[in-house]
Parts: structure tokens; C-alpha cells; sequence
């Protein structure tokens, strides 16, 4: 996906969000090889008629690769859906933002994007528990699961 296709993607994602939000989208290649995306979040106080700042970085090495908009398109979902939840545990975050993003695909009928959201959350409870950093996306996995059955 190009740059441009992204941004447009992003801005019909949250058109009809209640909270204002400011996508700002930047390739890097800072993003460990295994990391197609990340975001962060800042209120906004400059910026007109919006709430939120989010800084999009984008892994070069993910998004210039072609035939691959549908899980692309999920990883930018879930990333946004960062903007609209905070919580202070750090699974929470990880599954509100998956579960905004599933709804979300559903909304705009995106059903392959909707089914790679899905497969990749249940993916996440394979992760390895013994990397600190990947708790949360497993404990997150585990939580959906109980949701859903």
C-alpha cells in the first residue's frame, strides 16, 4: 500500500468516530523486522477541531510489499483503535483495540480485514509466555476467546 492509499484509508476509518482524531502516517525503518506498525497517541491542544494526535510508523519492509492489503489493512485498524482506547492494563489496550478493529471491518464491510483481525488475535494465545513483552497480546487472546465462546 502506498502512503496515499493508507491516509485515505485512515481518514474513511475515522470519519465517524465522536473523538477527533489527526492521523499522521511516517515510514520508518527503525521498527524491528517482526513489527509491521506502531502508534502513538497525544492529546491535542494546537490543532483545530481535533482531540488526538496519532503518529502512525509505518515498517517499510511490511507496507511497500504488494498483495497484501487485507492484512495491512488490519494492522492499520487495530493501530487506530489505539486512539480510542486507554486503559492501564496493557492487554486491555490490546484487546479494545482488536475488538474496535473487528467491529470496525465489520462496519465497512471488510470481510478478509475482518478475518485476519480475528485469525490474528487468536494467534497472539501461541505467542511465547516467556517473552515479557508478548504477555499481553497473549492474555489478551485468551480474554477474546472467553468472549466469544
Amino acid at each position: 500500500m502506498n502512503k496515499t492509499k493508507i491516509i485515505d484509508f485512515l481518514y474513511t476509518v475515522i470519519k465517524d468516530e465522536e473523538d477527533r482524531v489527526l492521523p499522521i502516517v511516517r515510514y520508518t525503518s527503525e521498527l524491528h523486522e517482526d513489527v509491521p506498525c506502531e502508534m502513538r497517541r497525544y492529546r491535542s491542544f494546537d490543532v483545530k477541531n481535533t482531540d488526538l494526535l496519532c503518529v502512525i510508523k509505518l515498517n517499510k519492509k511490511w507496507f511497500m510489499r504488494r498483495g497484501c492489503d487485507n492484512l495491512l489493512k488490519a494492522f492499520l485498524l487495530h493501530e487506530i483503535g489505539h486512539c480510542f482506547f486507554e486503559e492501564r492494563r496493557k492487554y486491555k489496550n490490546e484487546l479494545y483495540a482488536q475488538m474496535w478493529a473487528i467491529d470496525k471491518s465489520k462496519d465497512m464491510k471488510l470481510p478478509k480485514v475482518e478475518s485476519e483481525l480475528k485469525e490474528m488475535i487468536l494467534e497472539w494465545g501461541k505467542l511465547n509466555w516467556g517473552d515479557y513483552k508478548m504477555r499481553r497480546y497473549i492474555t489478551a487472546s485468551k480474554e477474546y476467546k472467553e468472549i466469544i465462546s
